[in-house]
């Protein structure tokens, strides 16, 4: 790169190690607690003026700009205070996302809260936000913290906006105010609250897609025609009164700021009934006393997540985390990150197990273990002497510290702008990572990932819309297939039976067969696939839940 300075403090010095993303305009650096935005064209930097009149809005909570970077005398970029382990806020509309990270209805309620303090804020030094959809939004560790961002498109009371997402534009309005910034954070509430865009779900009245027409005609989830899928979060989990606000908003086309107090939750009692359908049939395999979370068999066990429990073979431990199990005495190992270490515990014993690194992120690939640790990725060993079970490195792989994500059975890092999936490969290929460029999503902001199988799923977010993709893997991970799914849903729901038959759920009322080997795939249109349930496999049966019910599922003859 260049050489850059910091305007009236010298030389500034950015290596790969310190690039963390790339978007449409520039790329993102971060050194300690500081994030650098470098612009790709410099002519597209913001105007110092603006910078100056965005130095109002010193709340911590929102990442503005700050110190000018310059290229000789040029300005190309800014920089600003870094939000250590974010999460974009999008990832909180999923169930599977707030269950496996135990966020609660109330934490919710308290960041939404926040949320609308924060735009107060805002608004009261003369600013709007403008282009108020989710993806400008962090939210802190805890959950119920939000953090602003791209705060350089924002209105400031000499320098327009520069930006607008169709999704949370206001059609009723013919200019920016602080009523169409409301509407546009009531639409990401929303998502919050109940997991759907207000202006989603189905109408016999309008095409699945006609997100505009729905915005205009004041068609929204409130309507008594309009049908959700499965998956949406029960409407009591909206508090009273935004649900007023929401009403007025959403359906007779009202402007008005939020409730300044949420209100009271109407939550229904959970179902814990035996699922049936048309086509398919539901065996009740396990019925738990909460929601499960995820059911595999490894090893010969049985191993059920739930919330606030784990259970093995029937037997139930008052855990969470992850679960592998040891090659030798099968012994189930629960692993989970707390204050940066891995904390690990034999769940047969109820001993913990030490290990010698720090981590920041886990994933489990191939019955292992894997952390991230700085600039690297850790395979654990697990093995046992005598009564005792050791914990250490196994292999080590060099990563970008700063670029690299953590998801289910896989990593991400995005070098300079190209996508790169990092899969450990399982033991009957060999020990080793597969590092795998993916041109086709290059430039995407990549949501989720689940690997399973030689099967690879991912969401990502470019230029204001959501993409699925299903990446199918030859035998040796040399080659792979590329399908755009055409859906954005966000659910990353599929299983990979032994067989090889591939099970996927890609959204409501569509369920997809087929083979890993083989590109011909059989669709099944029907109501009885609903994305609330949660795929898994069981050798070669189809293994389901929903709610509290562990089921096997088997189409009829």
């Amino acid at each position: 790169m260049s050489k850059l300075f910091l305007r009236g403090k010298g030389a500034l010095t950015l290596t790969e190690r310190d690039y963390k993303s790339q978007g449409g305009e520039g790329k993102i650096y971060v050194k300690g607690k500081t994030a650098y935005k470098i612009y790709l064209e410099p002519q597209k930097m913001i105007p110092l003026a603006k910078i100056d009149e965005l130095a109002l809005l010193d709340d911590v909570r929102i990442v503005r700009p700050k110190e000018v970077i310059l290229k000789d005398t040029t300005p190309v970029g800014f920089t600003m205070d870094f939000v250590p382990d974010p999460t974009p806020l999008c990832k909180l509309f999923t169930n599977d996302f707030r269950d496996r990270n135990g966020i609660t209805p109330e934490t919710v309620v308290r960041l939404v809260e926040a949320m609308a303090e924060v735009i107060k804020f805002i608004h009261q030094h003369r600013c709007l936000i403008v282009d108020g959809n989710e993806m400008n939004y962090l939210v802190g560790a805890t959950f119920n913290v939000p953090f602003f961002i791209d705060v350089d498109s924002y209105q400031t009371p000499s320098f327009p906006a520069t930006a607008l997402m169709q999704s949370v534009r206001d059609w009723h309005s013919a200019c920016f105010t602080e009523l169409s910034d409301w509407f546009s954070f009531a639409i990401v509430a929303c998502q919050l609250f109940v997991g759907i865009h207000p202006y989603k779900g189905r109408h016999d009245g309008f095409k699945p897609a006609d997100l505009e027409g729905r915005m205009k005609a004041n068609v929204s989830i409130f309507n008594r025609a309009v049908r959700t899928p499965a998956a949406v979060r029960d409407l009591g989990l909206i508090p009273s009164l935004y649900r007023d606000w929401f009403v007025k908003l959403f359906e007779k086309g009202e402007r008005l700021p939020p409730p300044g107090i949420a209100g009271l939750m109407q939550i229904s009692a959970p179902k814990i009934t035996t699922a049936t359908g048309d086509l398919f049939l539901f065996s009740p395999l396990r019925q738990c006393a909460t929601e499960v979370l995820e059911y595999r068999r490894t090893l010969g066990k049985e191993i059920i997540t739930t919330r606030g429990s784990v259970w093995i073979d029937g037997h139930e431990s008052r855990d969470t985390g992850q679960v592998v199990i040891t090659p030798w005495r099968a012994i189930p190992v629960k692993g989970e990150i707390r204050n940066r270490r891995l904390l690990l515990r034999d769940l047969s014993a109820q001993t913990q197990i030490d290990f010698p690194a720090e981590a920041e992120a886990l994933f489990v690939a191939d019955n292992s273990f894997v952390i991230k640790s700085g600039d690297k990725l850790i395979e654990v060993a697990l093995s046992e002497l005598g009564n005792r079970i050791l914990a250490s490195p196994k292999t080590v792989w060099s990563v970008l510290p700063q670029s690299t994500q953590c998801f289910q059975g896989c990593a991400f890092q995005d070098v300079l702008g190209k996508a790169y999936f990092l899969i450990p490969l399982p033991a009957e290929i060999h020990s080793s990572l597969m590092i795998k460029p993916v041109p086709e999503l290059d430039g995407y902001r990549i949501l989720d990932a689940r690997h399973e199988g030689r099967i690879l799923l991912v969401t990502g977010f470019k230029a204001g819309v959501y993409h699925k993709f299903l990446l199918r893997f030859s035998a040796d991970y040399g080659q792979y297939e590329l399908r755009d799914l055409k859906t954005d849903d966000p659910s990353l729901n599929f299983t990979v039976l032994e067989n090889g038959l591939v099970v996927l759920i890609p959204e409501e009322e569509h369920l997809e067969l087929f083979h890993r080997d083989s590109p011909k795939v059989r669709q099944i249109l029907s109501p009885d696939v609903r994305t609330s349930l949660r795929l898994a496999h069981d050798g070669i049966t189809v293994v389901a839940s929903e709610g509290n019910e562990v089921f096997r599922l088997r189409m009829k003859n």
